[in-house]
């Protein structure tokens, strides 16, 4: 297995025709269809992976000096149009001269952010059609995004020290409460903003004020949507500078799909959304602004999850075995949701996590889980045991002592 940038496979890779098996091509949005050229060269096989509502390699090239090549090459339009160097990503053509879906393999598990981070994107981007992995009873409880309102000023500059200094502040303290900890286990943070003059400004107040070792122990990174693409950090703080005398040019540039979309889904943990504007200076059509609004909205879909879920309370089995464990000091939820699939009933104690798949009971819950299903909740952490009806009517008390097993 060869890992190698683009940018280096001229120089450490012999220019010999299908010299692998197979070539992966990561974060594809970002990778400019000539700068491939050189992978299909080299590979008998090329598996294309991106997400197309994230952003496109940055481009130097004057679409004049484009036209004009097109034309000199006497390019036919459609041709001109498909390998669009400015505005296509390898990504862009290879989805374009697939022949039929069954090339296309969709990857929507989600393991990255907590759910009230990733909600948002996952409704207006993805159709919902993301397997949150991170979702569960404990995460649910987490306060993942927290609104933070400013009365800074935006200078001629381009300048929020009101925010800057927020977020220093908050900072430092995240480096003081974890300064025992080691680099393993300790918060990485990331600083965005989608104007470079206050990304600038953030960078040279940050490595004045933090001392490199510190910079480096929390991972701190600090930049533009461009700069967080593929990466992600525990914490992310998100300055978006402008103030209440913002012009239009300001919210066209934070209305695009692909910056917005990278912008609010880089925090692992937490993210902190720093405003200097009042809520209704912000336009109402506006990706800050519905996503604003969609952050209290994921406590009460959350609500509405749980009402349906309780209309599965009425089976007799699922209501015995949690009262049967409520005795024992765990707490259990049935129906509950996780990655997009309903758990018949999910055990907790002390933090742990264990899912029950109820067998044999007539009604919603008579059925076992599919493989598939089974093989999904082990991917996104969670050990699920199947229970059957007669046995726990039968050995009731094997049953429970199989079960607290599994959290000791």
């Amino acid at each position: 297995v060869w890992l190698v940038n683009l940018a280096d496979v001229y120089d450490v890779l012999p220019m010999h025709k299908e010299l692998f098996d197979l070539a992966i091509i990561d974060e594809a949005t970002q990778c400019d269809i000539p700068s491939c050229l050189p992978i299909f060269q080299r590979a008998k096989k090329v598996v294309v992976t991106g997400d197309p509502h994230q952003l496109r390699h940055v481009s130097f090239l004057a679409r004049a000096r484009q036209t004009h090549l097109a034309e000199k090459h006497k390019l036919p339009f459609t041709q001109s149009e498909r390998f669009n160097y400015r505005e296509k990503s390898v990504l862009d053509l290879v989805n374009e001269v697939i022949s039929n879906q069954e090339q296309v393999v969709m990857l929507d598990e989600h393991y990255r952010s907590l759910p009230g981070i990733i909600s948002y994107s996952n409704q207006t981007f993805y159709k919902n059609a993301l397997h949150v992995m991170t979702q569960s009873p404990i995460s649910e409880k987490k306060n993942a995004v927290e609104i933070i309102q400013l009365e800074g000023k935006r200078d001629k500059r381009g300048i929020n020290e009101v925010e800057a200094d927020w977020i220093l502040y908050r900072v430092k303290e995240i480096i003081q409460n974890e300064d025992h900890l080691s680099k393993e286990v300790c918060h990485s943070i990331g600083i965005l903003s989608p104007f470079r003059d206050q990304v600038d400004y953030l960078a040279a107040l940050f490595h004045k004020e933090l001392q490199i070792k510190e910079l480096e122990k929390h991972e701190i990174t600090i930049g533009t949507a461009h700069s967080f693409q593929g990466e992600e950090r525990d914490m992310m703080f998100l300055s978006f500078a402008f103030d209440e005398t913002a012009s239009g040019g300001t919210f066209t540039h934070l209305n695009k799909d692909d910056i917005f979309n990278v912008a609010v889904t880089r925090a692992r943990v937490k993210q902190f959304v720093i405003l200097s504007t009042p809520l209704d200076k912000i336009p109402a059509n506006s990706h800050l602004k519905k996503y604003i609004g969609s952050i209290g909205l994921v406590h009460e879909n959350k609500d509405k999850e749980n009402l349906n879920a309780s209309n599965l309370l009425y089976c007799e089995f699922a209501n015995e075995v949690a009262d049967y464990f409520k005795i024992l000091g765990f707490n259990s939820f049935i129906g509950y949701p996780i990655a997009g699939l309903n758990i018949d009933m999910l055990l907790e104690k002390d933090g742990r996590l264990l899912g029950i798949d109820l067998i044999g009971y007539p009604g919603v819950y008579s059925h076992p889980f599919e493989l598939e299903r089974y093989q999904m909740l082990q991917r996104a952490g969670l050990q699920i045991l199947p229970l059957t009806y007669l046995r726990w009517e039968k050995h009731k008390q094997e049953c429970s002592d199989i079960i607290t097993s599994q959290f000791e």
